[in-house]
């Protein structure tokens, strides 16, 4: 049975949203105040423009972070899973070499990412993590565990 470990941080996906209602609502504003003016300033239009665009494309990454599933990472006894856009990737528990995790300060927000790297030398990883470090640990844990089963089960006479 699947153990659910890494959740999705909300905190960039408010953030995001109250990015996108200050510079859209700045922008708006300019580009109104540039068309009720009697003598229209050149510098209101192109800079409303800009911070409406800023504004509709962090509404729109806000929008995607909010379609992601709750939870990114799940572990069972064999494999760990990693949320991707193109579906869950599964890692044997036995094959992972190396797992990094990192703290970021995205969007203001306080998120991470865990990179698991197999003992082929490929690479998963998943970011917007509320507790990256917590999830490293734990898939740490849970590899060597699987790897001390493996050897236990490989000696005869055990």
């Amino acid at each position: 049975m699947r153990e659910n470990i890494g959740f999705k941080g909300y905190t960039g996906i408010v953030y995001m949203f109250v990015m996108l209602a200050a510079c859209a609502g700045v922008g708006v504003w300019l580009i109104c105040l540039w068309a009720t003016a009697e003598e229209p300033n050149e510098v209101y239009l192109p800079l409303g423009v800009i911070l409406a665009a800023v504004g509709l494309a962090c509404g729109v990454l806000g929008v995607i972070r909010c379609f992601r599933p709750a939870v990114l990472v799940q572990l069972d006894e064999k494999n760990v899973y990693l949320w991707q856009r193109k579906g869950t990737v599964a890692v044997s528990l036995r094959a992972v070499s190396k797992v990094e995790a990192g703290e970021a300060y995205r969007s203001l927000s306080r998120s991470g990412s865990v990179t698991v790297t197999s003992s082929s030398g490929a690479k998963v990883s998943v970011s917007g993590l509320s507790d990256p470090l917590d999830v490293r640990i734990r898939i740490e844990r849970a590899a060597e565990a699987a790897r001390a089963a493996a050897e236990k089960k490989a000696k005869p006479g055990s």
